[in-house]
């Protein structure tokens, strides 16, 4: 599309930018709710780090990070309409995160002494973590097998 075009359909480079951002989230509220959906939280887990790596790093091997975490908090720091919106992102993912840890607390699956609110901030750091190091130049196959032991020694502390 040209700039012209561009400016017509979005506004400007923030009308831009706000749209790509939202497809973007929406695109990962439904791999996390698919992810966390399974029955076990080891399965949930590992299957909401893959699904996460496959859009943080490209069919091409270069790694973008999470548009949310890699991108949006970097402009967030003068942005306050901006900083609102990647808390947001962030409470509602640390939000599904600790429902799905107290269901597996619920099931037996991690310790009945464990809080599940620990367990879904580590677990979002993991994120956090997993973009930056795909924007650093990571491959995809070191990330996932980082998540996978990550995934063991956050269940195992429980």
């Amino acid at each position: 599309m040209a700039r012209p075009s561009l400016y017509a359909a979005f506004g400007d480079k923030s009308g831009m930018f706000s749209e790509a951002l939202n497809r973007f989230q929406t695109i990962m509220r439904e791999r996390t709710a698919n992810a966390l959906s399974e029955p076990m939280i080891r399965n949930a887990l590992t299957r909401l780090y893959r699904d996460t790596l496959d859009l943080y790093v490209g069919p091409d091997g270069l790694g973008r990070g999470c548009m949310v975490f890699s991108v949006a908090a970097l402009e967030a720091a003068g942005d306050e309409p901006l900083r609102a919106l990647v808390a947001k992102s962030i409470s509602s993912l640390e939000a599904a995160l600790c429902a799905r840890f107290e269901r597996a607390r619920d099931d037996g699956e991690v310790s009945a002494d464990s809080d599940p609110q620990d367990l879904a901030l580590l677990a979002t750091a993991l994120l956090h973590s997993l973009s930056v190091r795909a924007r650093s130049g990571r491959s995809k196959r070191a990330l996932r097998s980082w998540a996978k032991r990550a995934v063991s020694i956050l269940l195992r502390s429980t």
